[in-house]
């Protein structure tokens, strides 16, 4: 999937629409408009020029009307075209400058469109911020810290200046290390759910209270999450065998997810999905997809009875230049 080439910032619209040929058409139209106006003038010449045959004055008409006709079919047939290109480039024309995001929900959904529809591609978790780019009937398109773009709901997420995502950034948060956690609206199991959460989301400290902190989302409602789902820190002390076995732990606590395309969560994931979180809850970001992960890290030779693989390798499946599978 080559998103970028898909969905580039600006200027693609214009050109994708088949601008050159459009215009061929209405100057094209302009020639038989202009042949219209010769054949006129014949007419007019012969009608006061006596001497003329019948005739001749037969053939001016005719070749006026034969003018005029195809003149007004191509003006037709390129306006459309023509007024489509002119929408679709409002677009371009909308680039939001300076404008960030901050994930207000578990899990906001990247989709290929803007529409509930379309193709589901990433997800991001709540906490993690957003460049915005471009706005369409209240879908933006988004880029992730990891440099994956989609199209995400404005209902998502929260909008903010540069100061604001600073803002969020510079204050103290925790991160949720389980697959599944809530927030609630009191320090107690039984009281109303503010927000569920997932593993990697971020969550802004306001206090603690025994065995609970006291938090807050994005959009600031304020909860309660219980402190053993949560973490201060990413370990990022780990290294060799500790690493890879953490890795591991982390990937066998995501047995039983299910799958789902364009997943990116302790919810739902994809196969590259599913490497992109447990490595992430490693403190290690990857990129997106599998076409993207293989060209990180280093390359392990391996032989038949791949003895050489140790525990969190990646192997990935498939042609040289072509669409890649992950296994994790």
């Amino acid at each position: 999937m080559n998103f970028f080439k898909k969905y580039p910032v600006s200027g693609a619209f214009y050109g994708q629409n088949g601008r050159s040929g459009q215009t061929g058409l209405v100057r094209v139209g302009k020639v038989f408009w202009l042949a219209n106006v010769i054949g006129w003038s014949y007419i007019c010449w012969e009608v006061f020029d006596g001497d003329r045959r019948v005739f001749n004055k037969i053939t001016g008409w005719m070749v006026c009307i034969i003018f005029l006709g195809f003149g007004i079919v191509l003006l037709n047939f390129s306006c459309e075209p023509k007024c489509e290109i002119s929408k679709k480039m409002s677009l371009d024309n909308n680039i939001i400058t300076e404008q960030y995001g901050i994930v207000r929900i578990s899990t906001g959904h990247l989709r290929a469109e803007p529409g509930n529809s379309a193709e589901l591609i990433d997800q991001a978790i709540m906490g993690n911020t957003l460049r915005l780019l471009k706005e369409d009937d209240g879908w933006y398109f988004v880029e992730t810290a990891y440099g994956y773009r989609g199209w995400m709901k404005e209902s998502s997420f929260v909008r903010c200046d540069a100061e604001g995502l600073n803002e969020w950034e510079r204050s103290e948060k925790v991160r949720v290390v389980s697959n599944y956690a809530v927030v609630y609206s009191r320090p107690q199991n039984d009281s109303c759910p503010v927000t569920d959460m997932t593993l990697n989301g971020t969550l802004k400290v306001l206090e603690a209270e025994g065995a609970w902190l006291k938090v807050a989302t994005p959009d600031l409602r304020e909860g309660y999450i219980e402190s053993g789902f949560v973490s201060g820190r990413v370990d990022r002390g780990l290294a060799g065998e500790a690493l890879r076995q953490s890795i591991v732990e982390r990937a066998m606590s995501m047995m039983g997810v299910p799958y789902l395309w364009g997943g990116n969560s302790s919810k739902m994931s994809d196969c590259s999905g599913f490497v992109h979180t447990v490595f992430r809850a490693q403190g290690i970001m990857l990129p997106r997809d599998a076409g993207q992960q293989i060209a990180e890290g280093v390359e392990v030779g391996y032989s038949a009875d791949f003895s050489e693989l140790k525990a969190a390798d990646l192997l990935f499946f498939g042609q040289v230049g072509g669409k890649s599978l992950t296994w994790g």
